[in-house]
């Protein structure tokens, strides 16, 4: 199976279907590619993102004989294991990894090749990589919903349930990290008869081994790369993170509470490398309005934290609050050039 935008080597087949000679194998999933990392600060980022997803999550995952899962495109499926495990079914909208974990629970193994690379277009505006973003986000907790209960009441090692739970509900961390952005002004308010001191020995160990965490591991990725992504995209990561945050938010809600859905298609417009945007891509960034209007509202909220903390001369939570606003101004930049001006 691959996406339009997939382009296989032509020993695709030859290096993966000797792989069901095994008769439980069920899939093998080859490692993404990308023809256009170097498009934009946009494309780095993802590249920078996904690379991880699969030279580490699904490698260690696979070696360790945890679940894992099939990501839509560039593998192969055997068809009795789709069968047995009740098919393609229709209620969440990330219905390859619904069907994934129904097959592994069914008692399927899974194969992934990380030497088998297929090269694949990133989304190359805002709005087609936020509608991606969302799709995923919603999905993954639609499958949670209704996978993970099947999962931990199943006779299977602690370490998979314990990896199956975490992965599946790994998108909440779009809605905690909202209800931060949220929370922070009154927080901080609550705690105006704090002084640095405080600051340097609760919020910043706090800093350290939670966000800090995070970026040592994009770090590490990074290093062991021979086309390494660019030190300052590594840095607005989190920034960037936080301008996304919203939308995926609603979509994890949405997951929550709803079944099923519109399946949105991702847009993709055949650009590789620098290659420029064709003109009738604006078509798909209407729905980047409302968004920019949110986090217009957003930006100017979190500008207040920064305010009472120049009022109060707590210079040193200085530069952790800009992180908020600078994270809405950064895609309300680019919300804002990909429909009034690059339209």
């Amino acid at each position: 199976m691959f996406d339009a935008d997939f382009i296989p080597n032509s020993d695709f087949l030859i290096r993966t279907i000797p792989c069901f000679t095994d008769e439980k194998t069920g899939m093998v999933q080859a490692r993404w590619g990308f023809l256009n990392p170097d498009h934009s600060w946009l494309t780095r980022i993802q590249s920078l993102l996904l690379g991880p997803h699969f030279r580490i999550e699904h490698w260690i995952r696979y070696r360790k004989g945890l679940f894992f899962n099939f990501n839509g495109t560039a593998g192969i499926w055997r068809r009795k294991a789709i069968e047995t495990a009740g098919g393609w079914q229709a209620d969440t909208v990330t219905e390859d990894l619904d069907l994934s974990y129904r097959v592994q629970l069914a008692g399927w193994r899974f194969r992934y090749l990380d030497e088998v690379v297929v090269p694949s277009e990133l989304p190359g505006t805002m709005a087609s990589l936020r509608c991606q973003q969302e799709r995923w986000a919603k999905g993954s907790i639609q499958t949670a919903k209704k996978i993970l209960p099947q999962v931990l009441k199943a006779h299977l090692p602690l370490s998979v349930k314990f990896e199956a739970a975490a992965h599946l509900l790994a998108n909440v961390c779009w809605l905690l990290g909202f209800i931060v952005t949220c929370t922070l002004y009154p927080v901080i308010l609550s705690r105006k008869y704090i002084g640095p001191y405080q600051i340097m020995r609760l919020d910043v160990p706090i800093f350290i081994f939670s966000s800090l965490a995070i970026l040592l591991y994009f770090f590490a990725y990074r290093q062991a790369q021979k086309n390494r992504v660019p030190l300052h995209i590594l840095l607005m990561l989190p920034v960037f993170s936080i301008g996304l945050a919203p939308s995926l938010a609603v979509s994890v809600l949405k997951g929550f509470f709803r079944r099923g859905g519109i399946f949105d298609r991702t847009p993709k417009f055949g650009i590789k490398d620098r290659g420029r945007l064709p003109v009738l891509s604006f078509l798909y960034r209407q729905r980047s309005l409302p968004w920019l209007i949110v986090n217009t509202l957003l930006f100017c909220y979190t500008l207040l934290p920064i305010l009472f903390a120049f009022q109060r001369n707590t210079w040193p939570a200085i530069p952790l609050l800009l992180v908020f606003p600078l994270g809405f101004l950064l895609v309300m930049v680019c919300d804002f050039k990909e429909l009034f001006i690059y339209s």
